[in-house]
């Protein structure tokens, strides 16, 4: 048996701004989806969400790649007042890209029928390479396949800082940690939380 990876692109992300990657994903037609942060308004925005930085500390940066990563055919800001990091990202098998990660931002555009329409916050917390003055929330957000159309946006939290592991790393980064995973009618989410 021999197991090995295929080479399928490697790619820079055009970004003027500094920018660092968290997490990425596939679909059904094998484009693939980087998301990361960016310390500024210098990233390619093209068929977005959000066209510009939202001016916190960082903004989520999502790009979608051609199959080949020879087209992006989405990337796009995602952010409010304050800082925001993708952790974990999963394509449904409708073709909806579902994305997970904490927010300390007070203004996200959650949907009308939010489970959870407002920042609760909770205390100045580290996470990921970045200091989140204002605590943390964790987001849910799903874009339609091209990464165009925001279908859905919640936050998730309680008074304490949730989505950051705060009680002991090993590692750099292993305070942003957090899974989510997509059926064709379920959302799961696994991550860690310092509210009650």
């Amino acid at each position: 048996i021999m197991i090995d990876p295929v080479y399928r692109f490697s790619t820079f992300s055009g970004s003027v701004s500094d920018n660092f990657g968290y997490t990425a994903t596939y679909d059904n037609n094998g484009r693939t989806w980087a998301g990361g942060i960016v310390f500024g308004g210098q990233f390619p925005y093209y068929n977005g969400i959000q066209s510009s930085f939202s001016g916190g500390a960082t903004d989520v940066a999502l790009m979608l790649f051609s199959s080949d990563g020879t087209g992006l055919l989405s990337g796009t800001f995602f952010g409010g007042n304050n800082r925001e990091q993708p952790h974990s990202m999963m394509v449904s098998p409708n073709g909806d890209l579902f994305v997970l990660g904490v927010s300390g931002s007070t203004n996200l555009a959650t949907s009308l029928n939010a489970y959870d329409s407002s920042f609760n916050g909770g205390s100045n917390t580290y996470a990921g390479g970045q200091t989140f003055s204002s605590g943390t929330d964790i987001f849910i957000l799903r874009l339609d396949s091209t990464g165009s159309i925001k279908k859905s946006l919640t936050y998730l939290g309680g008074a304490g800082n949730d989505g950051v592991n705060e009680y002991g790393t090993l590692n750099y980064g292993d305070e942003a940690r957090g899974e989510i995973l997509t059926t064709s009618n379920a959302i799961y989410v696994a991550t860690s939380t310092g509210s009650m």
